[in-house]
């Protein structure tokens, strides 16, 4: 999610720094509003949601499970734990695999967490990174 913030930040960098070229050479151009002083990340926009949401979204899930886990008393068995995350995020949350080819925004992780699907090439790192936080 900080990646995105970063890519963000660099294409902002990269536009100011284009105007600013444009400028020299005699065209007209307004940089828009510059961004000054430490920035929240967590308030950063990631398309329809702010990189902040989606990662209480992501602690919601955490969450879910480890009370899932505490339920079944499986916390130490990588069998237990990968069943609590597949029935937390399909069962129960119903995330669902999406057509590849129908909506280009099932990529995003913000309307994955929204819609609660993504292609299959989007949903492995969800899970994966899932599966890090709660053996960690």
């Amino acid at each position: 999610m900080l990646i995105a913030a970063e890519d963000k930040a660099f294409v902002d960098l990269d536009k100011e720094r284009d105007i600013l070229a444009l400028q020299n050479e005699g065209h007209s151009f307004s940089a828009g509003p510059r961004v000054t002083g430490i920035v929240n990340a967590g308030a950063l926009p990631l398309g329809a949601m702010t990189i902040g949401g989606c990662m209480e979204s992501f602690d919601d899930l955490l969450k879910e499970i480890e009370v899932h886990l505490k339920c079944n008393e499986g916390r130490n068995r990588p069998l237990q734990i990968l069943k609590a995350v597949n029935t937390v995020l399909f069962k129960k949350k119903g995330f669902i695999r999406s057509n590849p080819f129908g909506n280009p925004q099932s990529s995003y992780l913000d309307q994955i967490f929204i819609r609660g699907s993504g292609t299959g090439v989007s949903l492995p790192p969800l899970l994966s990174l899932v599966l890090f936080c709660v053996i960690l």
